[in-house]
């Protein structure tokens, strides 16, 4: 899954929409949809708050489509 595909699927487990999502961070549903669609790369720092928000891991976040490499 790609990190897209993991905030999607965070957000629909928590029941949340997108616009929902957005007030939560800070930001508009179309970033949110950006995100989750693969168009817009997410920050660290914006990965760490949409993390929050949800309640996960921001490793729980990240696609597989990045290397996980032990501390």
């Amino acid at each position: 899954m790609t990190t897209g595909q993991k905030i999607r699927a965070a957000r629909e487990a928590k029941g949340w929409s997108q616009a929902r999502l957005a007030r939560a961070i800070g930001t508009d549903d179309s970033t949110i949809s950006r995100y989750e669609s693969d168009n817009r790369a997410v920050s660290l720092r914006r990965l760490s708050l949409i993390a929050k928000a949800l309640g996960v891991a921001v490793h729980d976040l990240l696609g597989d489509e990045v290397e996980k490499r032990p501390a």
